[in-house]
């Protein structure tokens, strides 16, 4: 494989793991004014909260279930690509 077509494939992860975090952040934050804005009156500016993809399954949302959706196709891709090209995704510095 050459060098600027490895490099294409990178940036493609790159791309991809960028899609997934800002799918994620607007999954939240349609969560967080929906189904969970209980959680957002019970906390304070600056509140740490883990979140994790599996708080948005399963909710009954459709428009949750389709951001859930998303971002494990996005992931999926991510993960095809990286696969059919020996990349550990563990190993990348990814933005």
């Amino acid at each position: 494989m050459n060098r600027d077509y490895h490099s294409s494939i990178l940036e493609a992860i790159n791309t991809l793991h960028n899609a997934e975090n800002e799918i994620f952040t607007a999954m939240v934050n349609t969560g967080m004014q929906g189904i969970y804005k209980d959680v957002i009156r019970s906390h304070e500016v600056g509140d740490i909260i883990d979140l994790e993809l599996a708080m948005f399954e399963d909710t009954e949302d459709q428009n949750l279930d389709a951001l859930v959706e998303a971002i494990k196709a996005v992931a999926a891709a991510k993960q095809t690509l990286a696969n059919l090209n020996n990349i550990d995704l563990d190993e990348l510095e990814l933005e």
